[in-house]
């Protein structure tokens, strides 16, 4: 059984709201537009065909000045046909594909309003200056709690990951000397030389200010015989024995000034004589040994 609805022929020509019911079509067959009364008393138009471009294709056009949520069955769409509010959005039903376009130099916007319509979540499209041409494809599941969505890169695949929450100590075999120590390059420093004359004696040599220490001055009584003499020990060295051919006669004997005395002499004349004649002696030679009686 065909259903035929009620004709107005003549372009431009609208059915009044008092000349149709309830659901009842009439079609313009001057224009082709197709129209219908809503259970509120509006008469709204729901589609019109174009003879232009869209025919040739098999594509059907939507006047842009109808509310298109109201007078738009998609499941009436097959195969390649499109549905197109000009300007707005494309319904490609063979394709499974739905389009929202930007204009006026905004990108395009999406917008899911509560039940009452005073307040919703828009997602919008990164604006034209970046080149942005990409797909992202839902996970397979809801995830679970705690979880975030991340994304594969290239493909846009997204899926839910779980976060690690617990932090991260620093190694204790970083320090110097450790298993696995920090290095400059660590950082991002150049790695460092230990200079050859940082040693003691060297041109640059290290003070104890250089390490944060306080300057240490050498006591006046370390030498050998003060009174704080040092020792091997002092500078970690074993201590020392003495040579075996230091005596008297041996290959490297000690003398008097070894050890910081007047050298020794040779007797060559015994004296005996009282305290005044000895005090009467113009010269006591070094070589005469004095008896005094």
């Amino acid at each position: 059984m065909a259903v035929v609805p009620k004709n107005y022929p003549g372009a431009g020509r609208a059915p009044s709201a008092s000349s149709l019911v309830e659901g009842e079509l009439a079609l313009n067959t001057g224009d082709g537009c197709l129209y219908t009364k809503l259970r509120d008393g509006r008469v709204v138009k729901i589609v019109a065909r174009s003879y232009s471009g869209d025919e040739q294709t098999g594509g059907t056009t939507v006047s842009s000045d109808i509310s298109f949520i109201d007078v738009l069955d998609v499941t009436s769409y097959a195969g390649s046909a499109m549905a197109t509010v000009p300007g707005t959005l494309i319904l490609d039903a063979g394709n499974g594909k739905v389009e929202l376009q930007g204009g006026s130099g905004n990108s395009a916007e999406l917008t899911f309003n509560c039940s009452a319509n005073s307040h919703g979540v828009t997602i919008k499209s990164p604006p034209h200056s970046d080149n942005a041409t990409y797909s992202l494809i839902l996970p397979t599941t809801a995830g679970t709690a705690g979880q975030v969505l991340t994304t594969n890169g290239s493909a846009g695949v997204l899926s839910w990951s779980t976060m690690s929450s617990s932090g991260t100590n620093h190694g204790s075999n970083h320090h110097t000397g450790g298993a696995d120590e920090l290095t400059p390059a660590n950082i991002g420093a150049a790695a460092a030389s230990h200079s050859s004359n940082h040693h003691t004696g060297g041109s640059d040599a290290l003070t104890p200010a250089n390490i944060g220490a306080a300057a240490v001055s050498h006591s006046s009584s370390h030498h050998t015989g003060g009174s704080d003499a040092l020792t091997p020990a002092n500078i970690g060295a074993a201590a020392a024995s003495h040579a075996s051919n230091h005596h008297t006669g041996g290959s490297d004997a000690l003398t008097p000034a070894s050890i910081g005395a007047p050298a020794s002499t040779t007797i060559t004349h015994i004296v005996k004589l009282t305290q005044a004649q000895y005090n009467a002696l113009s010269s006591t030679p070094a070589t005469t040994l004095y008896i005094i009686t």
